[in-house]
């Protein structure tokens, strides 16, 4: 995990926020986590990437838009950062749909 603290958030974040920010954050680091086992980082794909729970709380888009974040630019923004790496492209590879549908 990376090294984020609270105190790495912006002040006027609430303790809600925070706490929101920290699960975005993982979400994202386990795409790519050295210790991450491949169920974790499938998980983490399909939570970013599907779109079937889009608006439910705790959602990847709940998240961004809790904390005023685009979910859409944040996502291309994840995918241009790991484009080369080899587990999302192998993910991609697969078929794997924003739909969650193979």
């Amino acid at each position: 995990m990376p090294n984020i603290k609270t105190g790495d958030f912006p002040s006027t974040f609430s303790d809600d926020k925070r706490l929101w920010a920290a699960v975005l954050v993982r979400g994202v680091y386990d795409l790519n986590a050295p210790s991450a086992q491949e169920q974790e980082r499938e998980q983490a794909y399909h939570w970013i990437f599907d779109e079937h729970d889009r608006d439910d709380i705790g959602s990847f888009n709940w998240i961004c838009y809790t904390l005023g974040i685009l979910p859409e630019a944040f996502r291309n923004q994840i995918v241009a950062y790991y484009a080369n790496h080899i587990d999302l492209r192998r993910a991609h590879a697969r078929g794997v749909k924003k739909d969650g549908a193979e």
